[in-house]
């Protein structure tokens, strides 16, 4: 039990060295993993005059959101494919895993639990593993699909990880 002259702030700090020591490296991995977030900040809010490697750590000289409106600029078309392509995804995920919850939970059918373990254990199937698969499938359905201009403008993270995986740089 606590003794009434015991204030709740000294309860949190810490009482040995070694507390202190834990503290201060807990403090300066926060520091290192928002770094970039302050970056960010400090970048956006500086001219594209003032934006440079050697000034990137200095407080803006004047506010100016330039930055933040040229990031929007240029990355905005990039924002819209990324939305077409995870809008559907993940609608047509969601409905798909619903309707197969449904099935799991009321319908009982000779193999259902096997079906719903294989169902589970296809969940933690690497996406890497099934490139070269799914590339031998493209390629006998549509031919040289890595390389169209429609599979890459539809699947830009197939078209990236089929350059980076299956066809490595010599």
């Amino acid at each position: 039990m606590t003794s009434i002259a015991e204030s709740p702030l000294s309860r949190t700090l810490p009482r040995s060295l070694a507390d202190w020591l834990v503290l201060s490296v807990l403090l300066l991995f926060a520091a290192f993993y928002l770094a970039p977030l302050y970056l960010m900040g400090v970048t956006g809010l500086k001219g594209a005059e003032n934006v440079s490697l050697s000034s990137m750590w200095n407080l803006p000289t004047g506010l100016s959101a330039g930055g933040f409106a040229e990031a929007w600029r240029r990355l905005f078309p990039n924002l819209i494919n990324s939305l077409e392509m995870t809008i559907p995804a993940t609608i047509i995920s969601s409905v798909l895993g619903a309707v197969n919850g449904y099935i799991f939970a009321k319908w009982k059918f000779k193999g259902s639990n096997f079906l719903f373990t294989v169902f589970v254990f296809g969940m933690f199937i690497p996406y890497q593993s099934i490139l070269i698969p799914l590339i031998q499938f493209l390629h006998r359905r549509i031919g040289r699909c890595y390389c169209g201009k429609n599979f890459c403008k539809k699947f830009p993270r197939i078209r990236l990880s089929i350059r980076r995986h299956v066809f490595p740089p010599p």
